[in-house]
């Protein structure tokens, strides 16, 4: 029997796709509003390979690129989509 051990932290990170990231880059643009841009999960997944938890990778990367990412999920018995919101990063 083989001894069976924890992934790393670096194991654990996946990859975001190319095509995620370009449907996000067209999704801020199509929604920029001047200060802001709010893209919903739905609308990320309806034109990529997106998979389950990949908006944490999205947030992580573009924050690396200078976006302040904002998530929100709808809770208890609230029926909104989630998205995240992009805006400038204050400097």
């Amino acid at each position: 029997m083989s001894i069976v051990r924890p992934i790393t932290p670096n194991e654990a990170q996946r990859e975001l796709p190319n095509d995620v990231i370009e449907r996000v880059n067209n999704l801020i643009r199509m929604n920029w509003n001047g200060s802001s841009a709010r893209v919903t999960i739905k609308s990320i997944k309806s034109g990529c390979n997106y998979r389950e938890g990949d908006w944490r990778g999205i947030c992580k990367l573009f924050r690396e690129y200078g976006w302040d990412v904002e998530s929100d999920f709808p809770g208890y018995c609230e029926t909104y989509d989630a998205y995240l919101e992009f805006r400038r990063a204050k400097k």
